[in-house]
């Protein structure tokens, strides 16, 4: 098959090759027969249309006959781009159009951009033939597709007038600027931002590719306090010109309430091969890439493949959801200093140690005799008062409820308040007797990773600032070397359990501050789990601590 495609190409090229010889006589012929006409003919002839016509011929006689079809339909827009609006004769423009129809159709079987091309050859010389030399039954058939549709076209003088719409207020309401300019086969942005008290169910653009006649209509989403979107490549196209659109807002009851242009005063777009400035884009995003031309693999060549032809719909984006109410579990770490005597009445770490009724234990009391546990002499001081291992150390649990709200897109503000559980006893009355302290609150500020969060699906993350009240309490368990007497005999003796076990808690804040990293799972725009890991730094009784929180975020 390769083999006969070949074959059938290099008949093609030899075809069309022979047909040049006959062509490039007869343009000698009319080369010689203009020098007696040129006096009289002067005056139509375009200022470039010597400059014009020579790239189209060396478009169609060097570039399109070898199958070069992307550098034929290059020149042929440098020709039609080289004539502008009147710097040719209408004879030159219109074959530059006709050319470039026929590459389209019968190199790239491009059936719109060839019609489009036609169309825009009529308009320019409405008596201007097909090429039958280099006609194709495809391009024949497109060609009298394009008389046709001219055809049915009303003349515009004799077009009624359209009045305005009635409902629709001043374009100046709406704040929209058109992209200065556009690469060619590049999807064109549009954001648009609408003015104070108008909502809108919808913000449509209508607008009209080039070379064709009926408007198409897309929808932009919400984003940035605005609604954006993109004017597909395809309707872009790879000819140079305008691209001419205008922009409706529809309310609930779907009417138009305010406008940005209209179809008889569109915003205009030019598409150009090469850009002058920087590419334009829709706030916070990237310039949208180039499509793929199917011209840079011919269809139907050995080896090509349909790749990545059709573009990636852009990501739909809900309206951004701006209050929220979050119902979350918090599990609490200390960091706890390793000690040997973390029951001593000195104790480093500031540790308190408790029996398993909750009475406080210090073994540095004083036992009878005057003797302290732990004077040096006296069980060497150190020994049998508490050894722990430190680390971090499992502490308090909680349970919180959080508000917060939205403000310049990407933060949020609020509270949370909750209650915690499994606190340390109540401390000894020698140091102001307080049980543990169970309420949870704070006041936080998060800063939300990405370009309109709130209106996405997926993870959301960020970071987070926060500070309020909380006691945060952790225990170790420590043996000790219990040297009290027997104070219900008095008989001198040890207590009945010299070496007993003991809690060894440590109590930290009543006020905190912290830095948290966490992300939210959207499972749609307005709900989702969301995960958070909490660094404390607590105070006035000083720890460091670590949280880990797991809840579920809903928004409205």
């Amino acid at each position: 098959m390769g083999q006969f495609r070949g074959v059938q190409r290099s008949l093609f090229t030899w075809q069309r090759a022979s047909r040049l010889v006959s062509l490039r006589g007869l343009a000698l012929c009319a080369v010689a027969l203009s020098c007696w006409v040129a006096p009289a003919t002067a005056h139509a002839e375009g200022a470039k249309d010597k400059d014009a016509s020579a790239l189209n011929d060396d478009a169609i006689m060097n570039d399109y006959l070898a199958l070069n079809l992307d550098a034929a339909v290059s020149k042929l827009q440098q020709a039609i781009s080289l004539c502008g609006q009147s710097d040719c004769s209408p004879a030159v423009l219109a074959k530059a159009y006709r050319d470039l129809g026929i590459v389209y159709i019968a190199g790239m079987q491009k059936h719109d951009e060839a019609l489009a091309s036609f169309i825009s050859a009529l308009k320019a010389d409405p008596t201007i033939p097909l090429d039958k030399d280099l006609s194709t039954p495809e391009a024949e058939s497109t060609f009298a597709e394009a008389k046709a549709q001219l055809a049915s076209e009303t003349p515009p003088a004799e077009a009624p007038a359209k009045a305005p719409p009635a409902a629709a207020p001043s374009s100046d309401e709406v704040q929209h600027t058109p992209a200065p300019e556009q690469a060619v086969n590049t999807p064109v942005p549009v954001f648009v931002k609408l003015p104070d008290g108008v909502s809108a169910k919808v913000v449509r653009v209508r607008y009209l590719p080039f070379g064709a006649s009926d408007w198409k209509t897309i929808n932009l989403d919400p984003m940035n306090k605005g609604f954006g979107g993109y004017i597909p490549c395809l309707d872009v196209g790879s000819a140079t010109g305008d691209l001419r659109y205008y922009i409706e807002v529809v309310d609930d009851d779907d009417a138009v309430v305010a406008t940005s242009g209209s179809e008889a005063t569109p915003h205009r777009v030019p598409i150009k091969n090469t850009l002058d400035g920087e590419p334009p884009h829709l706030p916070g995003k990237s310039a949208p890439a180039q499509c793929g031309d199917t011209a840079d693999c011919p269809p139907e060549f050995p080896g090509c493949s349909k790749g990545n032809e059709e573009e990636e719909p852009e990501e739909k984006l809900g309206k951004p959801v701006l209050s929220w109410f979050t119902f979350t579990g918090q599990v609490d770490f200390l960091a706890m200093p390793s000690t040997q005597g973390a029951c001593r009445s000195d104790a480093p770490a500031n540790y308190e140690c408790y029996y398993g009724d909750g009475q406080q234990r210090v073994v540095g009391l004083p036992a009878p005799g005057g003797a302290n546990f732990d004077e040096p002499g006296t069980l060497d001081g150190q020994q049998g008062a508490g050894a722990v291992g430190g680390g971090l150390t499992l502490g308090t649990i909680r349970a919180i409820v959080g508000f917060e709200r939205v403000f310049l897109d990407n933060f949020t503000g609020g509270i949370r308040l909750g209650f915690a559980f499994n606190g340390g006893p109540a401390r000894d009355p020698a140091k102001g007797g307080k049980g543990f302290f169970p309420v949870h609150a704070e006041l936080g500020v998060a800063y939300w990773i990405g370009s309109t969060p709130f209106a996405r699906t997926g993870f959301r993350p960020f970071v987070r600032v926060a500070g309020g009240m909380a006691e945060v309490d952790a225990k170790l368990v420590a043996g000790i070397i219990d040297n009290r007497y027997d104070d219900a005999n008095m008989t001198g003796g040890l207590a009945t359990d010299p070496t007993p076990a003991v809690e060894v808690w440590k109590k930290a804040g009543k006020f905190f501050g912290s830095l948290s990293l966490g992300t939210m799972f959207a499972i749609a725009p307005n709900h989702g789990p969301i995960l958070e890991l909490k660094g404390m730094m607590l105070f006035p009784d000083s720890a460091m601590g670590l949280a880990g929180q797991l809840g579920y975020a809903v928004g409205f």
